[in-house]
């Protein structure tokens, strides 16, 4: 193809050329772009008028309904006869029982089609017309048919219409594209046949001192730029050829100087890659050991319940005389220390779920305290200096708990050789001139401080601190993640961190978080529980617990408070009991985790047969095996193992007072 055109414009001049070149690309482009509009044009209107074709059946079959229901063929073709004035409608037919029931024909020798079935519902082409068949339904029964026959020569002639008015166009344009290009194709050819004419002196007289002249500064403007340019350099040839040679030296030079920059990149590159893959390595370790530290926890706290709620039982049965009762308060507040414990392991799991409630922050200190010593080591002191009356926050008290822990640690790590290490609390009221800090802004804080007399760190330290992975540790000594996972807390908590340090001098880490107004619905109050006061009155539960020794324990304490209970292992069993009782039941109380499924999966299966029925779910998990974030979306009732007996009752109580 490339042959042909190239031999059919190789004798013509670059005059005719051009005008050629451009008359054919504007006519294909015009062409294509008719052609284009037009097909668009007439799917559009296809989709039109199928949309309307359905509508007008849809019409006829809502004002034919009395007419079918009464079996008033008259009126069901007065109806039919209204389409006259629609000139492209063929054939109207209604049916009932596969029997035609009344028509209409815009020509007296169309008959109606053959016997309908069923599964002719919809619509087809047919030669030049559109047939659509559609039901006609009363209370969703159906009790005819209808028969539409549309004439799609409507298209035919639109786009006859559309043909006659492109092709005008397109005549039209291509007598203004010839006019144009004939004017304007000698702004191109002017210039390149006065540059031939140069080129030619100068091959034949050799006279390199002739310039030939520019009109445009475009491309053929520059074509004769580097014409010229091109003959001054014949005559200056020697000397640039000289500095060519100066330039490549110089080129090469600096290539080289380049190439070794970029493999001592490359080499630092490699020691970066190399100390963060160590890093990952290292996080994965801790990963590990969280997830068993959690699968410990979980444990336990099965254990923890039964043994809890056992000992409370047999209390409650005991005098506070008695000698056996101190036996159990040794019993119940080994019980504490152990839960203590587990905490603990799901603190450093990091699988605790965000439970936002109000907090006295010197409360979880003092909490934690005893775990820093351990944590610290017996070289490091700790002081601590706690505000009288520091006000409530609203917190996660297990992430929180971690940012302790996390800036423990970094001070511990900044203090090989010993040192002190000061925890301190304090209210602060910020004003617009006190918020300097990024982050900060007016209102009521309280600020957690935590110095250590440690190395220090120097600027640039400071500037990364909370970057993920940026560690100054020595290799598998440290994530890189202790603080930037203490900022994410923090700003969680709608909350800032605020660092000074000087290399030599320590460091200081200030963490503000807002403070709850005093009228704030969030306030801290001790509850002295009154058992009596959570007592049933005979509501029919439904305890699903895989753990024995839990789920004895439930029994007894709902059933020595008055509710009914129901006892279940597995999600098999307790569909089985709900089945089998025809779900009268009040409450659903199930493990999250169970051996055949998880406990969410069978409130969503009961919930379908009562979508009432309430619902507590618990569990000794935090991590994804919990279903927290589900449960919190759901807006379920979670205890978390273990859970004393008055935690239990007092949720029984509310839970069913809220419905």
């Amino acid at each position: 193809m490339q042959r042909i055109i190239t031999k059919w414009l190789g004798p013509l001049s670059i005059k005719r050329k051009l005008i050629l070149v451009t008359m054919i690309s504007s006519g294909i482009a015009l062409f294509a772009a008719c052609l284009t509009f037009i097909s668009i044009e007439l799917i559009q209107y296809r989709r039109t008028l199928l949309r309307e074709v359905a509508i007008l059946t849809q019409i006829i079959g809502n004002n034919s309904t009395a007419a079918l229901i009464f079996n008033d063929e008259e009126s069901a073709n007065e109806i039919l006869s209204a389409l006259v004035y629609e000139k492209n409608v063929i054939f109207v037919g209604l049916y009932t029982s596969n029997r035609l029931f009344a028509a209409y024909a815009r020509d007296e020798h169309i008959g109606p089609p053959p016997f309908l079935e069923r599964e002719q519902n919809g619509h087809w082409d047919e030669g030049a017309g559109l047939n659509m068949i559609r039901p006609v339904t009363f209370h969703d029964e159906e009790i005819g048919r209808i028969f539409l026959q549309y004439d799609l020569s409507v298209i035919t002639n639109r786009l006859v219409q559309y043909a006659v008015i492109v092709f005008g166009v397109f005549l039209v344009a291509a007598a203004i594209a010839l006019f144009i290009t004939q004017k304007l194709q000698r702004t191109i050819s002017g210039p390149i046949l006065h540059l031939s004419q140069i080129a030619n002196r100068v091959s034949d007289k050799k006279d390199y001192s002739v310039r030939a002249e520019k009109g445009y500064n475009d491309e053929l403007g520059q074509l004769i730029d580097r014409f010229n340019e091109m003959l001054f350099q014949i005559q200056e040839r020697d000397r640039t050829l000289v500095q060519y040679q100066e330039e490549l030296e110089n080129r090469v030079l600096e290539r080289t100087e380049a190439l070794q920059q970029e493999i001592l990149e490359r080499e630092r590159a490699e020691k970066e890659k190399e100390g963060i893959q160590a890093q990952l390595l290292h996080a994965q370790k801790m990963e590990a050991v969280g997830i068993l530290a959690g699968g410990i926890a979980h444990d336990f706290n099965n254990l923890l319940t039964g043994i809890q709620g056992c000992t409370e039982m047999v209390m409650l049965e005991n005098e506070i005389s008695d000698p056996v009762f101190d036996d159990l308060r040794q019993i119940q507040m080994a019980v504490e220390r152990a839960a203590d414990l587990t905490r603990q392991l799901l603190l450093f799991s990091r699988k605790q779920p965000m439970a936002f409630t109000s907090l006295d922050f010197n409360k979880v200190l003092e909490d934690l305290i005893k775990m820093l010593h351990r944590l610290i080591g017996e070289d490091i002191s700790i002081n601590t200096h706690y505000e009288r009356r520091l006000w409530p926050i609203r917190a996660d008290q297990g992430t929180l708990q971690q940012v302790v822990m996390n800036l423990t640690v970094n001070a511990r790590d900044a203090m090989p050789q010993g040192g002190t290490f000061t925890i301190s609390t304090k209210n602060i009221i910020l004003d617009e001139e006190s918020c300097t800090m990024p982050n900060a802004r007016p209102g009521r804080f309280i600020r957690i401080s935590f110095e250590d007399t440690g190395a220090g760190m120097d600027e640039e330290t400071l500037k990364r601190i909370f970057e993920p992975f940026y560690t100054t540790k020595g290799l598998g000594k440290g994530t890189g993640l202790g603080l930037s996972v203490v900022y994410g807390i923090v700003q969680e908590h709608e909350g800032w961190v605020e660092v000074t340090s000087q290399p030599g001098k320590g460091s200081r880490f200030d963490v503000f978080l807002p403070a709850l107004d005093s009228r704030s619905e969030y306030t801290i109050r001790t509850r002295q529980t009154r058992l009596n006061l959570f007592h049933g009155n005979g509501e029919r539960i439904l305890v699903v617990e895989d753990e024995k020794n839990v789920r004895d324990f439930l029994a007894r304490a709902m059933t020595r408070y008055g509710y009914d209970v129901t006892l279940a292992s597995s999600v098999k069993e307790a569909l089985m009991i709900y089945k089998k009782e025809e779900g009268r039941f009040d409450l659903l109380f199930s493990d999250v985790v169970l051996p055949d499924g998880n406990g969410v999966y069978l409130v969503d299966s009961i919930a379908s047969h009562n979508p009432d029925i309430r619902v507590i779910l618990c569990s000794g998990y935090t991590d994804h095996k919990s279903q927290w974030p589900l449960i919190q979306e759901r807006g379920y009732l979670f205890l978390s193992k273990p859970f004393v007996l008055a935690t239990l009752l007092e949720a029984l109580s509310e839970t069913f007072k809220s419905k």
